[in-house]
């Protein structure tokens, strides 16, 4: 169920920043409606679809105040990137390092080229490309896919070809085009796509641990003298890419509903290319604050991190997970059988519970989606670019 994201209050109530410390669960931080859920947070109630079509309230989200339960493109209006759009040299080098835990990533220097996997199918079929940009180490991002991927190869019996791409408004380009026939969009890129080419169709989106949704945070070292978002005014800040749902759109909405304007707040802004590598250059101090998705705390003792080495200074709306697209050049019979197998994946289903067995992964299975689910977030998105 999609239920529409949660309307806040009128103003920012102080509180003490939440240090991390333990973490208890993997995922990308879903959430319940909960402002502030409990650790053992029950799965999103039920809603009607339509309900997602509220707008989101334009108040300041509200401020963390209590323990985190964890349970879990480019356009030109969404900010001016101050000191580049490039990482420094520094952060460069920070997500060339950005490979520890269970999917290592790119080679130092390198950025991380596409990444494919191979599945036995019929002889001389063509293969099925499915798409996801990279939010993290490519290796990493590969591993949570596969599964998938591969499960839909098989359903189609056709070889895979299973590419992580570097940039999320290419990824959204690639499937319109037919470089791609399924691909794995993020909230915010998948508006995007859409508005340039109403021709993608929309089958399903992911649903975890805890509902359809997760969240993003705005953090920083545990160290730090920075107590709440008012305080990184005059400081540096991290990004992961301008057309990042958690590590970009949504977080800006959370400055902007905060009073701060995020193009005139930082003197330096930096885009890091994922959600490891701004956590990495957070603790080695290239930027003062960070907005990454939740669950990356949660998980960073994989990555030679600890969730105690950071605060969490404030959490954006809840984000629709990310939305399964298929290309407009697929034949009709093609396209019947991946929705059919896409959405074999429901709540519950065998099919589900095999292919989402990873209890590292963000998505426990899909559910049936419609574009105006995701009207919320095209709202934010046009409040994000107002003047």
């Amino acid at each position: 169920p999609f239920g529409p994201s949660e309307v806040r209050g009128s103003s920012i109530p102080p509180s003490e920043p939440v240090t991390l410390s333990e973490p208890k669960a993997p995922g990308r931080s879903s959430v319940s409606p909960a402002a502030d859920p409990a650790p053992a947070a029950a799965p999103a109630p039920a809603a009607d679809p339509a309900a997602a079509t509220v707008l989101p309230s334009l108040a300041p989200s509200a401020a963390v105040g209590s323990p985190i339960a964890p349970s879990a493109p480019a356009r030109p209006r969404l900010g001016v990137v101050v000191a580049g759009v490039a990482v420094t040299a520094l952060v460069g080098s920070l997500v060339a390092l950005a490979g520890g835990g269970r999917g290592g990533g790119a080679r130092p220097g390198q950025p991380p080229s596409p990444a494919t996997a191979h599945s036995p199918a019929t002889p001389g079929a063509a293969p099925l490309r499915y798409g996801i940009s990279r939010y993290l180490p490519t290796a990493e991002v590969e591993a949570t896919h596969r599964p998938l991927a591969e499960q839909l190869a098989r359903e189609l019996g056709r070889p895979l070809e299973l590419r992580v791409v570097e940039d999320y408004t290419d990824l959204g380009r690639e499937v319109a085009t037919g470089a791609v026939d399924v691909a794995v969009l993020s909230a915010s890129t998948y508006v995007e796509a859409k508005q340039a080419h109403p021709e993608l169709e929309l089958v399903a989106t992911a649903v975890g641990d805890a509902g359809p949704f997760y969240e993003g945070y705005v953090v920083v070292n545990a160290a730090s003298d920075i107590e709440s978002l008012e305080q990184l005014r005059g400081r540096s800040f991290c990004y992961v890419s301008t057309t990042s749902s958690s590590g970009y759109v949504y977080p800006r909405a959370l400055l902007r509903r905060a009073g701060i304007d995020p193009d005139e707040a930082f003197p330096t802004t930096r885009l890091t290319g994922d959600h490891l590598a701004s956590l990495r250059a957070l603790h080695a101090g290239a930027c003062d604050g960070a907005a990454v998705f939740g669950a990356i705390l949660f998980r960073a003792g994989e990555f030679d991190l600890s969730p105690s080495m950071f605060r969490v200074l404030a959490r954006t709306d809840r984000i629709p997970f990310d939305a399964y697209v298929l290309g407009p050049h697929l034949d009709p019979e093609r396209r019947a059988a991946l929705r059919r197998a896409l959405l074999a994946l429901s709540p519950g289903s065998p099919a589900a519970q095999a292919v989402f067995s990873d209890p590292h992964a963000d998505v426990r299975a899909l559910r049936e989606a419609t574009d105006e689910q995701f009207e919320a977030v095209r709202a934010l998105r046009a409040y994000v670019d107002a003047d």
